[in-house]
């Protein structure tokens, strides 16, 4: 699949080589911004607070020393590029002729890429997949016979629809990953919430927990 990363498996923290292949919860995060991968760390913890074995493993092409600096040696890192978002000139400019670009080098997703990743989850014996944004998690979930988790406060689908006007082109993207959004089993939506979406459980902010005093 053009514009798909998967560079290896990095162990975060002090994981060696011979596990990088068992990991019981798997995070598909966007890494468009380092946002969506601070809230997919909080509900790490949050699972590790009540099951403090539980094991990770982050797909995504945020690098490995975020998840580290948030989780030690509780998860692994898989570089695995899990969306397009939208292709940036800079922080405030994107350009929606290279954004349709790139979306079409990666949407819809190769059946063989994500019958690969399938594999690995199944190996890994991976019980859970939590996808902050990404389609391709959700897909790889449905292909691999496991529970997936839709976590969002917006969707790309979302997003390209506002540009329909002045590029149809885009209508493809939006109407397929809408369909693949909506095989997730379980929907999050998290405060402040771009579109509210029927049946969605509705939260507060998540964020990581307090290191520090309010003083210090």
């Amino acid at each position: 699949m053009k514009g798909v990363v998967m560079n290896g498996t990095e162990g975060v923290g002090k994981n060696e080589m011979d596990n990088v292949n068992r990991f019981e919860v798997a995070f598909f995060v966007t890494s468009h911004g380092f946002g969506h991968a601070a809230r997919a760390c909080a509900v790490a913890e949050a699972m590790l607070s009540l099951r403090p074995e539980t094991s990770f493993a982050f797909y995504s092409e945020v690098p490995s020393w975020f998840f580290e600096d948030c989780l030690g040696s509780a998860c692994l890192h898989r570089v695995c590029r899990t969306d397009v978002g939208l292709v940036q000139e800079s922080p405030f400019q994107h350009d929606v002729g290279k954004t349709l670009d790139a979306l079409s080098g990666f949407f819809p997703f190769e059946e063989e890429i994500v019958k690969q990743l399938a594999g690995e989850l199944s190996s890994a014996g991976c019980r859970l997949v939590v996808c902050d944004v990404s389609a391709l998690g959700i897909e790889t979930a449905h292909a691999c016979g496991v529970p997936s988790v839709l976590l969002e406060n917006f969707t790309w689908d979302w997003v390209y629809e506002d540009f329909l006007d002045r590029e149809p082109h885009f209508e493809p993207f939006v109407n397929g990953l809408r369909e693949i959004y909506g095989k997730a089993d379980h929907h999050l939506q998290t405060e402040p919430i771009c579109l509210p979406a029927k049946g969605a459980h509705l939260l507060p902010p998540i964020s990581r927990a307090f290191r520090k005093s309010r003083l210090e």
